[in-house]
């Protein structure tokens, strides 16, 4: 079946093969006035960082939205819209048209929409330094992916919020939320590797977190990590 083979090559990247498959089904959704097909592809091509490539179709799925009023087309109009804006730099007007987006999703009951559509967003305005605005895009996209039990997804998104600066300092002196997260899970026995596998972070970047949670905890291996996190009796 083209569509799920063609989704499943987006998702692992290879997009010259998606790419195939996803042409020929927007000609022949065109054909018969259907624009979701072309759609799916679009997004994967924006979110994979692949603009240039999505912008030919974007005014495509428009047209084909608005002919038929169709509301997850011309909310994935927008999202597809504002994505291939952001990836040329932060843009006020195209972050705000994301943000719609995601409301127009989860009015919809499209919940993974709206959460992805965050996640892209948050994402954007880290990168911009709108720090505030990052935090409250993501923590919104962990929550609902969470609600809808979309582990390894709500995990991206914690992991995306862990790297924006500026944060507050955990009271008295504790862990960050990240380095809880990592601490917890080396305690439990997993390698760095595996650690920076499951939250989406680099080797580096786990090394770093559990630096400083062995130095805010007094620790100085596993062992007695595991001791130092373990609940009061």
């Amino acid at each position: 079946m083209d569509r799920p083979a063609g989704v499943r090559l987006a998702f692992r990247g290879e997009l010259a093969a998606a790419r195939e498959v996803f042409q020929r089904l927007l000609a022949a959704a065109e054909q018969r006035g259907e624009a979701r097909s072309g759609a799916v592809f679009l997004v994967q091509l924006c979110e994979a960082g692949r603009a240039e490539a999505a912008a030919e179709v974007v005014g495509r799925l428009a047209g084909q939205a608005a002919a038929q009023d169709h509301p997850w087309g011309l909310a994935t109009a927008d999202r597809s819209a504002a994505v291939v804006a952001l990836a040329g730099g932060y843009d006020d007007a195209a972050a705000t048209r994301l943000a719609a987006a995601a409301a127009a999703y989860q009015a919809l009951g499209l919940g993974f929409d709206a959460a992805r559509a965050l996640l892209v967003l948050g994402r954007a305005q880290r990168r911009a330094k709108k720090r505030a605005a990052a935090r409250q895009s993501l923590e919104q996209a962990r929550a609902g992916f969470e609600q809808l039990g979309c582990k390894g997804w709500a995990r991206a998104a914690a992991a995306e919020a862990d790297r924006v600066s500026g944060r507050r300092a955990a009271p008295g002196g504790g862990l960050t939320p990240g380095e809880r997260r990592v601490a917890e899970l080396a305690a439990a026995g997993l390698s760095n590797k595996q650690v920076a596998a499951r939250l989406y972070l680099s080797d580096r970047t786990v090394e770093a977190h559990l630096s400083r949670a062995y130095a805010k905890l007094g620790v100085t291996s596993r062992a007695q990590l595991t001791r130092a996190l373990r609940p009061p009796a």
